[in-house]
């Protein structure tokens, strides 16, 4: 019970934080498109920096507030962009309206720019992080950043075409393992780790995007947007590769399996002291229904 009212308030101080952030944005239409979408859900992200932290056994969450309220951040900019009309033109986001649709495409192009930058300004805010502390968090979040965009370059390529697995596969783990890869690695920073585990933090969390993906790709096919928050059918309309189109259906619920497999894996090889929160996230990734 204990851990859980933790988790509870660890997540209600990402939203105030995440508030307070939005605030600085001086313009009330960008305000209010940047915060558009900004803090809702279940925060999976800040959820992975935190089990990352903790898997290391230190006694306080709160240093992980700044890192976590920053991917969000990074995350919610990149969703603002992926839903243009000139990318995936999708019409519902977190239950809500796209960005685009609820104000205009050239608000929500400035709105996803804005909080690309606020991330940043996150992590190097005074109160955050000791100044060598936050130049590591913001090297890796910028690597995160540079990915995502390399990423989504490959999925726009990809739509005149079938991609084979392997391009498949490193567009995923540039496009979603990236930024919950960092995740991994800014938990693994904050928790005073040697460069080795940060590594291998890292790697663990590209692999639960790849997994995160798959399942994402099945759920387009599988799911409704009434669960899911999202729209479902523009992979469909833009006639992109997807796991299940490639592979079928049943060998891509093996992919998942195998994928959660590996994952476990590599957290039993690097011993943590308190790796069952980083496995528990894993396992909602590769297999949630939303």
């Amino acid at each position: 019970m204990q851990d859980e009212i933790a988790y509870d308030g660890f997540l209600a101080a990402v939203r105030d934080r995440l508030a307070r952030l939005a605030r600085l944005i001086s313009v009330p239409d960008l305000a209010a498109a940047s915060g558009h979408l900004l803090g809702l859900g279940k925060l999976f992200r800040p959820q992975l920096v935190r089990a990352a932290y903790l898997a290391f056994a230190p006694a306080d969450d709160s240093r992980c507030l700044a890192a976590a309220a920053a991917v969000e951040t990074l995350h919610t900019s990149t969703l603002i962009h992926d839903d243009l009309p000139s990318l995936d033109d999708a019409a519902l986001r977190r239950g809500r309206p796209t960005v685009h649709r609820a104000f205009d495409e050239a608000t929500a192009l400035l709105a996803g720019d804005a909080l690309l930058n606020l991330a940043f300004v996150c992590l190097a805010e005074e109160d955050a992080y000791p100044p060598s502390t936050a130049i590591r968090l913001i090297q890796v979040l910028s690597w995160a950043a540079g990915e995502i965009m390399a990423g989504q370059v490959l999925d726009i390529l990809g739509e005149s075409r079938e991609l084979e697995i392997r391009e498949l596969e490193l567009l995923h783990r540039k496009k979603t393992g990236a930024l919950l890869g960092a995740c991994c690695e800014m938990g693994a920073i904050l928790a005073g780790d040697n460069d080795a585990q940060a590594a291998a933090l890292r790697s663990i969390g590209v692999n639960i995007g790849l997994g995160f993906q798959v399942r994402d790709d099945l759920l387009s096919i599988q799911g409704s947007e009434s669960v899911t928050g999202k729209t479902l059918t523009a992979d469909l309309v833009k006639g992109k590769t997807t796991y299940p189109r490639l592979l079928g259906v049943a060998q891509s619920e093996q992919l998942t399996a195998n994928l959660l497999a590996e994952i476990n894996q590599q957290i039993s090889d690097l011993a943590l002291p308190e790796p069952a929160p980083l496995r528990r996230l894993a396992q909602l990734a590769v297999n949630r229904d939303h």
